[in-house]
């Protein structure tokens, strides 16, 4: 499809040549214009391919409009509608550069092998821009590539950079730049926005040296994007300047996406820039030192002792496995909060390995509740804690992950105890209601269960909300009730039978119990003998 522009001031004329071109070309887009300065108009809001301008016409008249388009370096096809009497104009206008001009009146079939001669031209040109196109994609390509194999070779250590700076600083005697590695956060229900999120960071960063006068190369290395940003001296005052212009990118991502990104830095001169491995390691160490102070930051690199770049998360392992099977939650969360509080004393930390340390240190404990569980739960758990944990940006979110999984299987624990001692109780109830009317004393049970008193003790009230002794009280009154309703046994009988020898203490607990005596109670329900 065609954008074509009829310019005439007679109605007439214009509505004449509208007719017969959209019913030679119904799928050229027709704009008309009554003189040259709303054809400008025009031509500056749609992309116009071939203007067709009458030469009499008041405000700007035709041979004006062509002038004007001439020295805008219009690129459509100009057509110039002359009368019989304008051959001088035709002349000229041909020495502006027009395509062809038509001669009035105008007939169908002098537009039609106008429009002819139209679709040849621009179906030759668009071919022409087709193929130009394709090379020029291909060779930027090709150029792409080689940029980003010799900043790969660089990085890597395989070459001295010298070739890259000659492409990075032509004409530049002094050799500055700077060197980024960068890293977003990863979501883990958004994996696919991943390359998308990195094209925004590579925009802005890349936006900004472009306003610095600078050329930059992109490359992605060890899951990280590594950017080599080469500029002249009087484009970067400072480092604080390029750093705030980085820390504004990285809050307006933030801002308008909710992405956070995280920058490694190193500044390049003279004497680094032969060392591409040493500076990509050192602003990949600075990219790590997030682990310690925070992710979506400039983090630079510093130049320090880096001796100690790992801690010992399995001190105290026992200490910690212990804590998780008591279900002491605190003194196991004062352990991880121990623990990791010592990576805030290294420089450059290897989180990594800490990461990898403390899935293992929390898989361990997993292995050892391999009995309270299925493996089928064991096994999902086991995925959930490491993705969890390997996902950490920073110590701090490792610890929090930390924490929640030591909590769940300490919860483990804590069920499969519920349970047993359930099952404990039940057992106890039982003999209880079988024996309650012998001897039955707490250090007795407890051994039967294999229990030590004390504790048994508390297990038994935190499960009936009542002691032993009580507890068998009341099993022996609600028996005698029973029998005091259904027997005809005497009170002294019914005492020995549920368990006690003296009558007359039996009667005083009845009554302590119920707020009447044995006697009492039996005459009220019908049952006095």
């Amino acid at each position: 499809m065609h954008n074509v522009l009829l310019v005439d001031d007679e109605p007439r004329q214009l509505r004449a040549m509208a007719t017969i071109i959209k019913s030679l070309r119904p799928h050229y887009a027709l704009h008309t214009a009554a003189d040259g300065e709303e054809a400008l108009a025009l031509i500056n809001q749609f992309p116009i391919d071939v203007v067709m301008t009458d030469i009499r016409m008041p405000v700007m008249d035709g041979m004006e409009l062509l002038k004007h388009l001439s020295t805008q370096n219009y690129q459509g096809k100009l057509v110039l509608i002359t009368g019989y009497g304008d051959f001088n104009y035709a002349q000229q206008a041909i020495r502006l550069g027009i395509f062809d001009y038509i001669v009035k009146p105008i007939g169908k079939p002098d537009l039609e092998h106008l429009l002819d001669k139209l679709d040849q031209v621009l179906e030759n040109e668009r071919e022409e821009n087709k193929k130009w196109t394709e090379i020029t994609h291909k060779l930027e390509a090709s150029i792409n590539a080689y940029h980003h194999q010799l900043l790969l070779d660089w990085l890597q250590g395989n070459s001295d950079g010298s070739e890259l700076r000659e492409m990075l600083y032509p004409q530049i005697a002094e050799h500055k730049g700077l060197l980024l590695v960068m890293r977003n956060k990863k979501q883990e229900a958004e994996q696919g926005k991943e390359r998308i999120n990195n094209q925004l960071l590579i925009e802005r960063v890349r936006g900004l040296f472009q306003q610095l006068s600078s050329l930059t190369i992109f490359i992605e290395l060890d899951g990280k994007l590594v950017m080599l940003a080469a500029h002249h001296n009087h484009a970067i005052q400072n480092n604080l300047s390029i750093h705030s212009a980085l820390e504004a990118i990285i809050n307006d991502l933030r801002s308008e996406y909710d992405l956070v990104c995280t920058l490694g830095c190193v500044e390049l001169n003279e004497e680094n820039w032969k060392k591409g491995k040493t500076c990509y390691d050192q602003a990949a160490k600075a990219l790590d030192r997030s682990f310690i102070l925070g992710i979506g930051q400039v983090i630079p690199y510093q130049d320090c002792d880096d001796t100690k770049r790992s801690i010992d998360l399995f001190e105290q392992e026992q200490q910690f496995a212990a804590a998780i099977q008591k279900g002491n939650v605190e003194q196991l969360n004062k352990h991880i909060n121990d623990l990791l509080e010592k990576v805030r004393d290294i420089t450059y930390p290897k989180a990594m390995s800490i990461k990898e340390d403390g899935v293992r240190l929390i898989i361990n404990r997993l292995k050892e509740a391999q009995h309270l569980a299925s493996k089928d739960e064991l096994s999902l758990l086991s995925d959930q804690f490491e993705n969890k944990m390997m996902l950490c940006e920073d110590y701090r979110e490792l610890r929090h992950a930390m924490k929640n999984a030591a909590t769940s299987i300490s919860e483990l624990y804590r069920r499969t105890n519920e349970d047993k001692n359930h099952i404990v109780m039940q057992k106890c109830h039982m003999y209880i209601q079988e024996h309650f009317q012998e001897d039955i004393s707490l250090e007795a049970i407890a051994q039967m269960f294999h229990f030590n008193a004390s504790y048994f003790s508390t297990l038994f009230k935190s499960h009936t909300n009542m002691n032993l002794t009580d507890y068998i009280m009341s099993v022996r009154m609600d028996k005698a009730k029973q029998l005091l309703l259904h027997s005809k046994d005497k009170i002294a009988d019914i005492a020995q039978k549920i368990g006690y020898k003296d009558v007359g203490y039996f009667i005083r607990v009845f009554k302590r119990e119920n707020g009447i005596s044995p006697k009492k109670f039996r005459s009220l329900t019908g049952k006095d003998q």
